[in-house]
């Protein structure tokens, strides 16, 4: 029966530990989700490169990392199966590595998949540009003109989400403010309250302390 008990409390204290409050996960969970999104971010980062350097008129089509347009993913898939070891050695000496992710990280990650679709469709109109020879500057400066919306509109989304996230980081500081002067003030009325009863136990030892005094005379004039 004790064995039966015990492995039953054993148990019971288990499940107790495994529970974790709503939005909470282990911290091993966190550190994952939080590498899964910054190899993400890395790709967007060498995407953003790549077309800006293009449109700014680089005529190799090569960026600081040595990455050409058509070494870009065009697809969603080809994105998550995208990974630094089928580029260039310059990505890997910079520190810049990265691997395949899966597309259920990419979707959780809302704000890179929405950027992720910008730079897609900017792909996709330098794919589909082919300028004859008379055309070929006024296109050229069209197509600059459009990327170049394009990745002012992406900027200003993700300065949007930036500001939205410093204003919510502004918000819980206020709180959490707010939860400690409550909890002071809650602390002082309870010292507070304490010292008084404090005070009163002094009190009425003192007076048990006199009342047993009295009694101990008395006992010593009777005998």
């Amino acid at each position: 029966m004790a064995s039966r008990t015990t492995t039953s409390s054993s148990k019971v204290g288990s499940r107790r530990e495994s529970r974790l409050g709503p939005g909470q996960a282990p911290p091993v969970g966190l550190e994952n989700a939080r590498q899964a999104r910054e190899n993400i971010e890395i790709k967007i980062h060498l995407l953003d490169a790549c077309i800006t350097a293009f449109n700014e008129g680089d005529a190799a089509e090569h960026n600081e990392w040595d990455i050409g347009l058509g070494a870009l993913p065009r697809s969603q898939r080809a994105f998550n199966s995208w990974q630094s070891s089928e580029l260039s050695d310059v990505v890997q000496q910079k520190g810049r590595s990265f691997t395949k992710n899966g597309n259920a990280t990419l979707l959780k990650n809302k704000d890179l998949f929405d950027r992720l679709r910008e730079y897609l469709d900017i792909l996709k109109k330098l794919d589909e540009a082919k300028p004859s020879k008379k055309t070929q500057s006024l296109i050229s400066l069209q197509r600059r003109l459009s990327i170049e919306k394009n990745l002012r509109h992406i900027a200003e989304v993700e300065l949007a989400r930036s500001r939205s996230q410093l204003w919510l980081g502004h918000k819980e500081i206020e709180r959490l403010r707010a939860a400690l002067n409550s909890a002071v003030a809650k602390a002082k009325e309870e010292i507070g309250e304490l010292n008084i009863q404090l005070q009163q136990l002094v009190a009425e030892r003192a007076e048990l302390a006199g009342a047993l005094k009295k009694v101990t005379g008395i006992r010593r004039v009777q005998r």
